[in-house]
């Protein structure tokens, strides 16, 4: 069993990967903005923050936080979560499999604010590693 209560300053980096399906974009690109506080760990997208990547998923930007990736080499497209046709892999990522249950229940306590155009989710997307 894993809790995370969020009680330091940073992130346990031993669970928590600071991405967002960067084999199809970059690291860089798709790295979250976060504050931790108080026991609350608060995801926010800031005003000047860029779309994580433009060539697959347009001006959508995200702030995301996962707990394994993996990728093929670049050119390739081979990755987790083929939301899109034609993906190919951007920036090769090695294999991080930090918490990946194969069984169990998984809960989330949570307060968003969003607007119309946002979504706020806990996706369990799997690795889909064959």
């Amino acid at each position: 069993m894993f809790v995370d209560h969020f009680d330091g300053k940073e992130l346990n980096k031993k669970v928590w990967i600071e991405t967002y399906l960067p084999q199809w974009s970059s690291r860089d690109k798709t790295r979250p903005s976060y504050n931790i506080k108080d026991s609350v760990l608060s995801l926010y997208i800031s005003n000047d923050q860029k779309p994580w990547s433009e060539e697959y998923n347009g001006d959508i930007r995200v702030s995301n936080l996962q707990t394994g990736v993996f990728s093929g080499p670049v050119g390739s497209s081979i990755g987790q979560h083929h939301f899109s046709d034609n993906l190919i892999v951007r920036e090769a990522q090695k294999e991080e499999f930090l918490l990946t249950p194969l069984y169990g229940s998984i809960e989330m306590k949570c307060r968003c604010h969003i607007s119309e155009e946002n979504v706020a989710a806990l996706w369990l997307i799997g690795l889909e590693k064959k």
